[in-house]
């Protein structure tokens, strides 16, 4: 990214960012139910309102057909995922933060990578579908198969309605909550403690996510640290 497009993308985030403080807030998201660690601030969010992708890229995985883009849920805009297609949210890495958001796994099941490394294969994977919810991590070698690290095999119970899913992370704890029901409480005895954050699917199928809001701690909420980077691949596949 040269710097004119740097300079622009900040300006984008400092301008919701003023939009947010203007209006006090982002009244017309759904409100996360999971209380914040002691200081923190929302540092991001995005509902698809505004039909632009411009803070997304495709990451375009292998030869993997998904696709990828803003569609109408009745009146609501959202972002859908078919696939296998993995996009991902910022190139910039982070550790503690919050993530909070709606997600309808539909015929497919969402996946969330997060504290994923830039330069090797290692990162955490939380697989939500219609009936399990599992966490799982990779350390470093590509091709390995995660090591699961906690599951349940009930939320979310359907997967032709929307559900809200947060997953805070602070040091080596990890907390998962699914309609604001705590779900998976994992401290990892040997954590991945950086990294950046994307969205797929598993599998075949689709999977729909709106109202996607993170939270962090003052350092994170600083719009240096939210400059998204181009890495491949155009919306729509």
């Amino acid at each position: 990214m040269n710097t004119a497009e740097r300079s622009q993308a900040k300006g984008r985030l400092l301008s919701r960012l003023l939009l947010t403080l203007l209006s006090g807030g982002f009244c017309a998201l759904a409100q996360t139910a999971v209380s914040q660690p002691s200081g923190w601030q929302l540092a991001y969010s995005d509902d698809f309102e505004n039909g632009s992708l411009a803070d997304w890229v495709s990451l375009g995985m292998g030869n993997l057909t998904g696709t990828w883009g803003i569609v109408k849920d009745g009146t609501n805009s959202v972002l859908e995922l078919t696939n296998q297609a993995t996009v991902e949210l910022a190139q910039q890495t982070f550790s503690d933060f919050h993530l909070s958001m709606n997600f309808r796994p539909d015929d497919g099941g969402l996946y969330v990578g997060f504290r994923r490394s830039t330069t090797s294969c290692a990162g955490y994977w939380l697989n939500a579908g219609a009936n399990n919810l599992n966490l799982a991590s990779a350390q470093s070698q590509c091709g390995t198969i995660p090591s699961q690290l906690a599951a349940v095999s009930s939320p979310p119970s359907s997967n032709t309605v929307w559900h809200t899913l947060d997953l805070v992370a602070v040091g080596a704890s990890i907390k998962i909550y699914v309609d604001s029901a705590l779900q998976i409480n994992f401290t990892d005895p040997s954590p991945l403690v950086a990294g950046s954050l994307l969205f797929s699917t598993s599998g075949p199928g689709r999977v729909d996510i709106d109202n996607v809001q993170i939270y962090g701690p003052p350092a994170l909420s600083n719009a240096e640290q939210l400059i998204w980077t181009a890495t491949s691949g155009p919306p729509g596949g």
